[in-house]
């Protein structure tokens, strides 16, 4: 949504508390042109040079493909070795302050998209197949991502949504989890890759590998906690229009969140039915999910 609105010429700004949505964002949003990385040194295109660097074991290697009798399947060990290798890399970069931070996260950025399109998975990080699938096979390689230029300064934060909201905007445009199982869960391999293993050692668990020491909880995915953190955000948010973006099957009833919102301003609710989405376990007469998009004009 940030790059749509960036492209509509509208100085935007991104807030998320992950990492490596973080990354992303400031990847589109800073950029106006782009990046040549003036202060590196490497005598060819800085993509064309991680491309072509060796491969080494280190941490996504050993705990997320199998490598050495370890059971996790989430990338091959040659694309594992691969991205070790990347993040070490533009890590030493970073720390003898060859890149600044909108440059780090635009090669961030490039690795986490390019892990996307190798994943052995069905969706989400929560499982890997058992199975190599046709795309997983495929080697690892980084892409340029295109940015544009509207004319304006766009920026990207990695906070939490109550320390920006304040900041006084037009319009915020809010995307909440809406079910008790947290972004982190999902995405946690891209969330590492984000953070890094260097000075905060993650802690595989399970069968899946999620590192609990690294998680990110959101007061969004607690049923005794959303409707209060719906409340934070609105009563603080200093925008003339607010829109959230939430599901039927919430753990915010729609009912309850219009009488929420309602205490703000004007409300307006739009739904859009579609087919909903079924992981490969589930089962269920339910076939079909609305989509909210939620509206308030503040007092």
């Amino acid at each position: 949504m940030a790059q749509k609105f960036k492209s509509y010429g509208l100085e935007t700004s991104a807030c998320d508390h992950l990492r490596f949505c973080y990354s992303l964002a400031d990847c589109h949003l800073s950029f106006n042109e782009q990046p040549t990385f003036p202060n590196l040194n490497i005598g060819q295109p800085v993509l064309e040079f991680l491309n072509q660097i060796e491969g080494r074991a280190d941490f996504i290697t050993k705990y997320y493909s199998p490598y050495d009798g370890n059971p996790r399947m989430y990338l091959t060990v040659e694309n594992a070795m691969k991205v070790d290798a990347i993040r070490i890399q533009i890590e030493e970069w970073k720390e003898k302050s060859l890149l600044t931070i909108h440059e780090f996260n635009y090669l961030l950025a490039t690795l986490l998209y390019a892990i996307n399109l190798v994943s052995n998975i069905t969706g989400t990080y929560g499982a890997y197949l058992k199975f190599w699938e046709g795309r997983a096979t495929k080697k690892l390689r980084l892409q340029e991502i295109r940015v544009f230029n509207n004319g304006k300064v766009n920026q990207a934060h990695n906070l939490d949504i109550q320390d920006v909201i304040t900041k006084g905007f037009d319009f915020v445009y809010l995307d909440p989890p809406y079910n008790s199982r947290s972004y982190f869960s999902n995405y946690f391999l891209l969330e590492i890759v984000a953070k890094g293993w260097f000075e905060h050692k993650p802690i595989p668990e399970g069968q899946t590998g999620i590192p609990k020491n690294l998680s990110v909880k959101s007061e969004f995915t607690s049923k005794q906690n959303a409707i209060g953190a719906f409340h934070n955000v609105l009563s603080r948010a200093e925008a003339k229009v607010i829109a959230i973006s939430y599901n039927n099957e919430g753990i915010v009833s729609q009912e309850k969140l219009v009488e929420v919102l309602k205490n703000y301003g004007k409300t307006e609710v739009y739904e859009v039915e579609h087919k909903r989405y079924r992981s490969i376990n589930q089962t269920g007469q339910v076939n079909k999910t609305k989509e909210l998009l939620l509206t308030v004009r503040k007092k």
